[in-house]
């Protein structure tokens, strides 16, 4: 079963306390500071499921949500 979790989140602090509580509750957790690194990773293997800031430093995580929702091999990933 596929138990991975996808975190886009460019401050540490946020993303360390996600991935500790997400990481007890039994899941594997991969985090991603910029959305390129996501993209990147997204070209080689998907989640369960993906927690994406909406500000990034390199991008709109709102637009990026827009575009893994119109993409037939993504859509489903909540």
């Amino acid at each position: 079963m596929n138990n991975l979790i996808y975190i886009v989140e460019d401050e540490k602090d946020i993303a360390d306390l996600i991935t500790l509580h997400l990481t007890k509750a039994g899941f594997s957790v991969e985090t991603f500071t910029t959305l390129h690194s996501f993209t990147e990773r997204m070209r080689q293997k998907h989640p369960k499921a993906i927690l994406l800031d909406l500000m990034l430093p390199d991008g709109d995580g709102m637009e990026t949500c827009k575009e893994l929702k119109r993409n037939d091999n993504t859509k489903s990933i909540p």
